[in-house]
């Protein structure tokens, strides 16, 4: 079963960073606003290591897995 994460990141003003996905029909949710996330590569060794790697990759913005909840 493949394992999906999502990233909320909430500025101390109360935003929140959402992604508008393209709008190419062989994507799923095509031309939709969703969280930033992906699917868990067997080489992620948790959760935390999947959503730092997603944010990097979908907003080059670098974390610390350790630092997300």
């Amino acid at each position: 079963m493949r394992q999906f994460v999502g990233v909320i990141l909430v500025k101390p003003d109360g935003s929140v960073l959402s992604q508008h996905r393209d709008n190419k029909p062989e994507i799923l949710g095509p031309d939709t606003w969703c969280v930033v996330g992906g699917a868990r590569d067997e080489s992620d060794e948790d959760v935390s290591d999947t959503a730092a790697r997603e944010l990097l990759e979908e907003t080059g913005y670098r974390v610390d897995p350790n630092l997300l909840a």
